[in-house]
């Protein structure tokens, strides 16, 4: 869920950005499982199905814009749809 008024935060840093630039979108947001994230992906057939270990992707935009959008540390709850 976005909050109505989302407060801006600093970016955080991806261990390997450019390497997770053409499979994960431009943006990657860890998450506390290790190797798992919020993320882009440049294929969006890809969205709604278990194709990877657990993260959660998006479309790019979408991504970027959570990313810009969020502080460092905001916790995440994951709950069935």
């Amino acid at each position: 869920m976005v909050p109505a008024r989302p407060r801006r935060g600093r970016r955080a840093r991806s261990r390997s950005r450019r390497a997770r630039a053409t499979r994960s979108g431009t943006r990657w947001m860890g998450l506390s499982a290790p190797g798992v994230g919020i993320h882009g992906t440049p294929d969006p057939a890809s969205l709604g199905y278990s194709a990877s270990h657990g993260c959660i992707r998006m479309y790019i935009p979408q991504a970027e814009w959570l990313f810009d959008h969020v502080d460092v540390g905001t916790p995440v709850y994951i709950v069935p749809a």
